[in-house]
């Protein structure tokens, strides 16, 4: 939020969300498990908790770049590199060339899977970077039309109601709901697949689309074609009706097949991941497009100090870019798995933390959000600092300012 700040998008955030207070669990029986207390978050950060659709966040963050410099439709298929420049090559045979390329293209990124093309052959990729990823979880999303306030009489609150459901069937399924402004409700849908389940869902992609537009990338998913959503259907939500009522009048469903995975080679080269490109987390916190922006704006940061695009002086960007970002990711990858498994958890042992720790321990569950957690508020150096507002301080803005290579006379990169 304070980079919201900065860049003078607090009012226009507020204006697309509504704020959250709590969030409400209950068993699929409609037995209510308890609430997680969200109402301190403005003393501890300085910020309301706010939720909002993801389509009007990325219309916000949208409009505030020049049309010209965004270029839609573009799958980069191959790249290529040396110590000067770097060449990327999309699937409709245009070129662009560079001084870096940063690979913010999702979980399924074209870019890692080209670069770990390129370091498999070198016989440099790290081992653990080289397994094959798992797509076992499954989640949909979806935002309704406007709706009716004589049928959903939460729609007319001023705060955002949210609850999710927790069932105990076999495969294991969890889905929530939330109001948004415009007698809208945002609804999630996730389950977590067996080995037969895993072939079944490749198998119905294969038909659906080529390989390169597979996993992690919120593909649209028409309702008829996946048996997941047909089953999904029936669930019943505390509000009355199920979730296919919430279905049935959503304009747009995406899914997004995923995995959870830290991977350890983040560049080579000129090239560089950042976001779900180099670490995938699972949507249970929904931490992921956060994380990923700390990413962006840290990296920012350390071009816009670079004072110039030298070999050298992009492997020690580089490394310092990674020594910032990994244990905080790690950190929210942690935090993330916990919530995970005290939000969704099926095993008897979950089940049971679960309910001890929302119904007795409310205030110390929303504490997994740990000062580490919440004190990872980066900001860009190139514009005027917020400082902070709530009881959690941030963490030092950190400066890395490099003198110039002498052996060469390259310009600053422009960014």
């Amino acid at each position: 939020m304070p980079l919201m700040g900065q860049l003078g998008l607090i009012r226009k955030l507020e204006a697309i969300s509504k704020r959250i207070r709590a969030m409400n669990l209950s068993e699929d029986s409609m037995k209510r498990i308890g609430e997680i207390d969200l109402s301190d978050h403005l003393e501890r950060t300085g910020y309301h908790s706010l939720v909002m659709a993801r389509s009007d966040l990325l219309e916000v963050l949208l409009s505030q770049v020049p049309k010209e410099r965004i270029h839609f439709n573009k799958r980069i298929t191959s790249f290529q590199q040396n110590k000067d420049e770097v060449t990327i090559r999309c699937e409709d045979d245009t070129q662009f060339q560079g001084q870096i390329l940063v690979g913010a293209d999702g979980a399924d990124s074209g870019v890692r899977i080209n670069l770990y093309r390129l370091l498999t052959k070198k016989g440099i990729l790290n081992r653990v970077d080289a397994e094959e990823l798992v797509r076992d979880h499954v989640s949909f999303v979806g935002v309704t039309k406007p709706l009716s306030e004589d049928k959903y009489s939460i729609l007319g609150e001023e705060n955002s109601h949210c609850h999710t459901i927790v069932s105990d069937q076999t495969p294991p399924f969890s889905w929530s709901y939330y109001t948004i402004p415009g007698n809208r409700i945002c609804w999630s849908l996730d389950t977590q697949l067996d080995d037969i389940s895993i072939r079944e869902q490749q198998l119905l992609n294969e038909k659906q689309q080529d390989d390169q537009q597979q996993g992690h990338l919120w593909e649209s998913e028409s309702l008829k074609e996946n048996p997941i959503l047909e089953k999904a259907c029936d669930f019943a939500l505390p509000i009355g009706g199920t979730l296919g009522d919430l279905i049935k009048v959503s304009e747009n469903i995406s899914k997004a097949e995923s995995d959870e995975r830290l991977f350890e080679t983040w560049n080579h080269g000129r090239t560089v991941l950042m976001g779900d490109a180099c670490h995938m987390m699972l949507p249970n916190a929904g931490q992921g497009a956060v994380v990923a922006m700390q990413d962006a704006v840290t990296l920012a940061n350390l071009i816009h100090e670079l004072p110039s695009a030298t070999s050298e002086n992009l492997v020690e960007m580089f490394k310092d870019y990674q020594a910032e970002r990994y244990p905080s990711v790690k950190a929210q990858m942690s935090l993330n798995q916990k919530v995970g498994k005290i939000m969704t958890g099926q095993t008897w042992t979950e089940a049971l933390i679960r309910k001890v720790m929302v119904r007795c321990m409310s205030k110390v569950f929303h504490h997994f959000n740990d000062s580490r957690i919440l004190s990872d508020q980066p900001q860009a150096s190139f514009l005027p600092l917020v400082g902070s507002k709530g009881k959690i301080a941030a963490l030092p803005q950190r400066r890395h300012r490099r003198k110039s290579s002498s052996s060469s006379g390259e310009k600053s990169p422009k960014h």
